[in-house]
Parts: C-alpha cells; structure tokens; sequence
C-alpha cells in the first residue's frame, strides 16, 4: 500500500515536473540529470543534512515554502553549517 500512495501524485501538482523513483537498489540509473534538489516543508533538519552530505556539491539543494498564493515555491539555497567541507 505505501509504494502505491508514493507513487501516485495528486493532480494538483500537475505542473511540477517531478520524477519519482521508488528502489530498493543501492544505485538507480534513470537516464536524466538532476538539476536541482528541493526540501519539503517539513523535511526534519537531520534529513537536510543527511541530503546535503551526499548530493554533489554542483547540484543546489533548495528549501522550499509557501507563497502568498499558497503555491509551494522554491526557496533559499538551504546551507547546513555542518556541510560546508560538502560544497553546500
């Protein structure tokens, strides 16, 4: 049941153009790049850090939040003070 719910998106968010990929594998080859990294509204801080410690320093990691419009819109670059020798 939980693979079913992660897999399906809810047809509000329609317009990002997201990738969902649910493994088991240790390493996934999907034949795109990613651009950019971006943390849910309630992503846990060590979650945050743990994404920052191993996404590779030329690709940004954003932090996410609501705008006036209640649209999710993406935010500052996040920085985890912990990371820096990461690049981030």
């Amino acid at each position: 049941m939980p693979r079913l719910i992660l897999s399906q998106k809810n047809i509000a968010w329609k317009y990002e153009k997201e990738v969902r990929i649910l493994s088991q594998d240790k390493y996934v080859r999907y034949g795109i790049s990613i651009k950019s990294v971006l943390l849910g509204l309630r992503t846990p801080d060590v979650l945050k850090k743990a994404i920052v410690r191993i996404t590779p320093p030329t690709i940004p990691v954003y932090e996410t939040y609501i705008s006036p419009s209640n649209k999710i819109e993406e935010g500052e670059r996040y920085v985890a003070t912990d990371c820096v020798s990461q690049g981030h």
